[in-house]
């Protein structure tokens, strides 16, 4: 799109007496009736291709968490602690299924992966420092989840993260009460 730019030493108030050789045509590059054009990188929304891989990059922690709180439930010396494995395990799974539809949302390839995760928690030698790295990596993926759901343009998926998001802070809170109280 064009508009016309009047030089600096004309008066815009005053009508010009000829307008031949006063006007120079000028790109306008941020025209609100373009935003369909533009897409949503123009506006700070990931591509597609990054939101692909930031959605599989945490499906993949997400089913190594589910994992790792498996693993720990059947260690877990109280019933407190196996019931609060078993219920982020829980919201693990529930936070893959979030996410696989997410991927479908968008016609991305899901990711069949599972993070490495499982293995760095289970080469610790206590139980309190594989409940500690649990809970470092829910925040982990907290960090993950708020640096980048600004960035994600389509609502339904904004909205599941946000979910997701929401239930790691519960989960991270109740898990730092438990390692406190822990023997």
């Amino acid at each position: 799109m064009k508009i016309s730019k009047l030089p600096q030493d004309v008066d815009p108030t005053t009508p010009p007496k000829s307008t031949e050789g006063q006007q120079e045509a000028i790109d306008v590059s941020s025209s609100p009736c373009l935003r369909q054009e533009m897409g949503g990188t123009y506006f700070g929304y990931m591509p597609h291709d990054e939101l692909v891989d930031f959605l599989n990059l945490l499906l993949e922690a997400e089913r190594a968490g589910a994992r790792v709180c498996a693993r720990l439930a059947v260690d877990a010396p109280t019933t407190e602690l196996r019931r609060k494995l078993r219920e982020v395990q829980q919201d693990e799974v529930y936070s893959c299924g979030l996410l696989i539809k997410a991927l479908q949302t968008i016609d991305a390839e899901i990711s069949l992966k599972v993070g490495d995760f499982y293995e760095k928690v289970m080469a610790l030698e206590t139980l309190a420092e594989r409940l500690t790295l649990l809970n470092r990596g829910q925040e982990w993926v907290e960090k993950k989840l708020r640096r980048g759901l600004p960035q994600i343009e389509d609502f339904r998926i904004r909205d599941q993260l946000q979910e997701m998001l929401v239930r790691h802070e519960v989960n991270i809170r109740e898990m730092e009460i438990q390692l406190a109280n822990f023997p």
